[in-house]
């Protein structure tokens, strides 16, 4: 049934139009895409998909497949490529485009621009990118020419670094909607943590708004306990869309984080509503590490191990660790 109860099938003479209207509207869905590392949200039908595209079909209906309800759509080489190119098909089948390399360019988007293909090697750029016509011909001409100077030189705006990688613990299971600053004149939103081994700390996720667009006048500060000692001071405002649930922020400078010592996040938001957590784990596993929550003396905004703010860890590994 539609959202307002109407019946919607009888207006939709078509079957490409029914199809498209269930998507507009979130019907049914069966399948989610969670895209990069701030995990927007895609809903779409399986069955849609298998039937417009191969590789859909390998990995939501085919002998391989895994039973699953979520994609992860990660931000890594040359991963990034292919989990862009179904982004893009699925835009083109929500939209009812032909899925041309334009049309799927177009609605890559900016998002093309994030893909580090200097770092491909030559012959899987050769024999997978360039034949999917993603990118333009100029773009294409400049790879070809970087590679064949050694990758040196002009690589067509392209990052040519290798990336850094990043993980995030995640505190909660599910998110709900609610979340409040008002009243007293400052509330603090805290949590402590603990690690099984050593982390660099990369950033912090928040929850944004819930109640359309809006700004957060964020600040945040990192604490070692259980002397008090100061590492990070941050203030931040976020440009927030009120659909968008969860927001990261990334410190200029990367914190080291010793393993099996408590450290504390405590957070300052001015704003209207946010989004926040539910259903907390006390214990979280991400990439080997052991995360360890509980709940922080200094939080009067009631966040805690089990529901509010501060949804995810940022963190990369120790290298020099061993």
């Amino acid at each position: 049934m539609a959202t307002d109860g109407s019946d919607w099938q009888s207006k939709h003479s078509k079957v490409t139009e029914s199809n498209r209207y269930m998507l507009e509207h979130e019907l049914d869905c069966d399948i989610n895409f969670i895209v990069g590392l701030e995990r927007k949200s895609m809903k779409a039908h399986k069955f849609m998909l298998v039937s417009r595209s191969c590789v859909f079909y390998a990995m939501l209906a085919g002998p391989l497949a895994e039973q699953q309800r979520e994609v992860e759509l990660p931000d890594v080489e040359p991963e990034a490529f292919e989990r862009l190119l179904q982004y893009a098909q699925l835009k083109c089948q929500r939209l009812g485009l032909e899925e041309t390399p334009e049309n799927m360019r177009k609605e890559a988007g900016n998002a093309l621009l994030h893909v580090r293909f200097p770092i491909m090697s030559s012959e899987y750029f050769s024999e997978r990118v360039e034949p999917t016509g993603l990118l333009s011909e100029d773009q294409t001409m400049q790879l070809y020419r970087f590679f064949a100077r050694k990758k040196t030189g002009d690589a067509g705006g392209f990052e040519t670094k290798e990336r850094m990688p990043m993980f995030v613990a995640r505190r909660f299971k599910h998110v709900t909607s609610g979340w409040s600053y008002s009243g007293q004149r400052e509330k603090v939103d805290a949590i402590t943590f603990m690690c099984s081994r050593d982390i660099i700390l990369k950033g912090v996720q928040l929850y944004g708004t819930d109640q359309g667009q809006g700004q957060l006048s964020v600040n945040i500060r990192l604490v070692q306990e259980p002397y008090r000692a100061n590492m990070l001071n941050l203030h931040k405002v976020l440009e927030t869309d009120g659909k968008e649930q969860v927001y990261s922020v990334l410190f200029e400078h990367p914190k080291t984080i010793k393993k099996d010592k408590q450290y504390s996040f405590e957070i300052t938001i001015e704003g209207q509503n946010t989004f926040y957590g539910v259903e907390g784990q006390p214990v979280v596993e991400s990439e080997t590490v052991q995360f360890t929550f509980s709940d922080s003396a200094k939080s009067t905004n009631t966040t805690n191990t089990y529901r509010g703010q501060i949804p995810g860890i940022i963190f990369d590994m120790n290298k020099d660790q061993s």
